[in-house]
């Protein structure tokens, strides 16, 4: 697992980079001149805040982990978006699959994006 991020102080304090540490997660800085890749970060962690932490009650975490995965679980298998002409991005990572040389990028950035907004989530929420 991965964490995508913009190098921001949140992301370089030791307790973080102590976190990442301790739970075996890598830490990937977003490339400076690409901040097309934080976009994608910051409309999912919108997205995560009006539909998930708004919403849900946690009790610990453990109960934030099963939550969470429900949420995700539902995000990508359920939830249409128009932005991908009504596909879930489930449905998207599929149709890729049978364009070779999207596949690999894809599959990253669908990875990366959702450990780095879980961590970010807990991260903040725990503080």
């Amino acid at each position: 697992m991965k964490v995508l991020h913009d190098g921001g102080r949140e992301f370089t304090s030791n307790k973080f980079k102590n976190y990442l540490v301790l739970n075996e997660i890598k830490d990937k800085q977003i490339p400076k001149g690409c901040p097309q890749e934080q976009g994608k970060v910051e409309a999912y962690n919108k997205i995560v805040i009006a539909e998930f932490l708004q919403v849900e009650e946690l009790i610990d975490m453990k109960d934030g982990i099963e939550k969470y995965e429900s949420f995700v679980n539902s995000y990508n298998h359920e939830r249409e978006y128009g932005g991908i002409n009504g596909m879930t991005p489930s449905e998207k990572f599929m149709k890729c699959l049978k364009q070779p040389r999207l596949y690999t990028k894809t599959r990253q950035k669908v990875s990366v994006m959702l450990v780095h907004c879980f961590v970010n989530h807990v991260w903040n929420y725990n503080k």
